[in-house]
């Protein structure tokens, strides 16, 4: 019995200890071109005790395209997606501290039909990036540019290397902490005081 308890130990530990990797490679897209590059590649990785690599799963943009014409990936939501985000700031910044950006190589282009938004624009999505990245990435492997195209078009174009990586360990605490606050939410409604609708007497 006494075996059968380390043995689940040793399991429970190995899988808190769980590091999941994201790498991207050349990924290049613009709206006009509507094209990714040939050379994309995404690399899923699994880590147990934080470096010790035990899956490596890697898609082209052929494997890619074959899965995607299988319709083995669902439609995403964006504005399902949104909603359900924190709408507290502080969960949020929470959320962002979990995902550490190994490597970041961004290179962004973006022109709108108003060359004045435009140029207020950039500055302002410039400062939201640096937060952003402040928050996740290593600043001396942290590289971004972005450029304005002064033209009477919605345009984009974004180049992107990065390696993304998120700990078991981490994604454990969040949901503890959302299915506490889910706890503490549901205990306060059924649990109404008994004076919330009585009348003081004077």
């Amino acid at each position: 019995m006494l075996l059968v308890f380390f043995i689940f130990l040793i399991i429970i530990l190995l899988i808190v200890s769980l590091r999941f990797e994201i790498e991207i490679e050349d990924f290049e897209y613009s709206n006009y071109e509507k094209q990714i590059s040939d050379k994309l590649m995404i690399k899923f990785k699994i880590f147990i005790l934080n470096n010790i690599k035990i899956l490596q799963i890697g898609l082209n943009k052929q494997k890619i395209k074959r899965i995607y014409s299988k319709k083995r990936l669902e439609k995403i939501n964006a504005k399902r997606l949104i909603q359900k985000l924190p709408k507290s700031n502080k969960e949020k910044i929470k959320i962002l501290e979990i995902i550490k950006l190994k490597k970041v190589n961004l290179y962004l282009q973006i022109g709108t039909q108003d060359v004045m938004f435009t140029t207020i624009f950039i500055p302002m999505f410039t400062t939201i990036l640096s937060i952003i990245f402040a928050k996740t990435s290593n600043p001396q492997k942290c590289f971004y540019k972005l450029q304005p195209i002064y033209i009477d078009k919605n345009i984009y174009k974004i180049s992107l290397n990065c390696i993304i990586s998120i700990k078991m360990i981490h994604i454990i605490n969040i949901m503890w902490k959302v299915l506490r606050k889910r706890d503490d939410i549901n205990e306060r409604t059924s649990n109404p005081r008994t004076y919330e609708y009585s009348y003081g007497q004077h």
